[in-house]
């Protein structure tokens, strides 16, 4: 089982029995931090809003979540509530990797209650996320001491650019290996080269060295097991690693292993109909950013992933041949855009004439060039199909989008249609062209 951080004092507690939280309990060793927070399982809409909100601002630096165990508000108190477990890790699951954009890696373990009636307790594992932070409803979060808060602009471009920043660096790293192998003529063997870098400390690891009255005898004897540890001295150049997953490793410091998770390792492959809960969340806050200010927004707040789901699955079960769900996959498997393609739905009767029916990219990698990427595979699939002119229709108002598509080459043709929104007219207009592949 995984460790669970709950202070300076006891940073690797394991809990696997109810008898576990109830000496937590009883000791006090609970307290909502930066780390940990205890909740009831969510039993509406709103609560599965909430508890989006909750891991998203996990994610930042990682925590875990003990749903079961509530606050006693009048005593101030932790006391234990079990929760019915049936389809529980599943609905967290399913919230964690629908609601937050990007959507959330979370691991859950379940503790069964002593009565034996189906109740007990869920921990949730949040890791670091490699792509935090991560937004619910157009927001980003992050933990503070006790509590979330919603991040203000500095802190999210501080976050993001730290992110781009990283990953210049892993590739710039993960070049250098690969030219620096030493095997790389030997046989017809395949490498697999990793890059890694220690993880941050928590803030308050060394608070029961600095914090105490005999804190120079704790570091003393902190110096002297480290002293007298065999395994420093044979690997003191070695790092603990914490992998985007959530577990450690220990690895040599000079090593040609490395790993990218870069953005340029993309691909474009056929949509599935395990891919529809991804893609709908994708196309909801692609709404839900890109029409802001345009379609009025008490049409796009009612907009929910959950409908789009059975929206998109019945969609998919009745597509036929002539259409084309497209998906762009990062590096670790998690769809990050979608299109959809097939023939267009004027009233041409022409049989060479294809349309674009969407195309959304997961906002927080807007102009990262995913969108081109899918746009270029459409017009290969597009010129397979015998289509040799793309048609689309775009929202007058939608600036960014013209401007993507008039780069690619499309050109308004002068059609205008107007769309009706909660009573609300926005024109959109057709704009088309020729299907080729890129060769700039």
């Amino acid at each position: 089982m995984t460790s669970i951080y709950l202070s300076s004092d006891n940073p690797r507690w394991i809990p696997k029995t109810e008898a576990d939280l109830q000496a937590a309990v009883d000791g006090g060793l609970f307290e909502e931090s930066h780390h940990l927070d205890l909740k009831k399982a969510p039993n509406s809409k709103g609560d599965n809003k909430e508890l989006a909100r909750d891991l998203s601002s996990f994610a930042v630096d990682g925590g875990t979540l003990i749903i079961g165990v509530q606050e006693n508000k009048e005593s101030l108190t932790f006391e234990l509530a079990p929760q019915p477990l049936n389809g529980l890790p599943e609905k967290i699951e399913q919230v964690a990797r629908t609601i937050p954009d990007p959507p959330l890696a979370i691991l859950t373990e379940e503790i069964s209650a002593a009565a034996d009636d189906g109740t007990g307790y869920l921990i949730v594992h949040i890791p670091a996320s490699p792509v935090a932070p991560h937004m619910v409803d157009n927001r980003y979060f992050g933990r503070g001491d006790k509590t979330k808060y919603q991040m203000g602009d500095a802190e999210v471009v501080s976050l993001h650019a730290r992110r781009r920043n990283t990953e210049a660096d892993t590739l710039a790293l993960l070049r250098k290996e690969m030219d620096e192998d030493p095997l790389r003529d030997v046989g017809a063997q395949s490498h697999l080269f990793l890059v890694a870098r220690p993880t941050a400390g928590r803030r308050d690891m060394c608070l029961s060295i600095t914090g105490a009255q005999d804190w120079n005898m704790r570091l003393h004897t902190l110096v002297r097991r480290v002293h007298e540890n065999r395994f420093w001295h044979s690997f003191r150049a070695a790092a603990t690693l914490r992998s985007c997953c959530g577990y450690s490793a220990v690895i040599p410091g000079r090593s040609w292993w490395r790993v990218s998770c870069g953005a340029e390792m993309l691909t474009v492959r056929a949509m599935t109909e395990a891919d529809v809960p991804a893609v709908s969340a994708i196309r909801v806050t692609g709404w839900q950013t890109a029409y802001a200010g345009i379609v009025p927004q008490p049409y796009l707040d009612e907009m929910t992933v959950e409908v789009d789901v059975q929206q998109r699955r019945r969609h998919f079960e009745r597509s036929n041949e002539g259409t084309t769900n497209l998906v762009a996959v990062d590096a670790l498997g998690r769809v990050v855009g979608w299109a959809c393609l097939g023939r267009f739905r004027g009233n041409s009767t022409s049989t060479a004439m294809g349309e674009l029916y969407a195309l959304y990219v997961q906002p927080s990698l807007i102009g990262s060039g995913i969108g081109r990427m899918l746009l270029d595979a459409v017009h290969a699939h597009a010129q397979a199909d015998g289509f040799s002119l793309m048609l689309l229709w775009v929202l007058t108002d939608n600036t960014r989008a013209r401007h993507f598509y008039e780069r690619a080459g499309y050109i308004a043709d002068g059609a205008v249609q107007a769309y009706d929104y909660d009573g609300v007219s926005v024109p959109k207009f057709v704009t088309g062209a020729p299907c080729r592949k890129r060769t700039e």
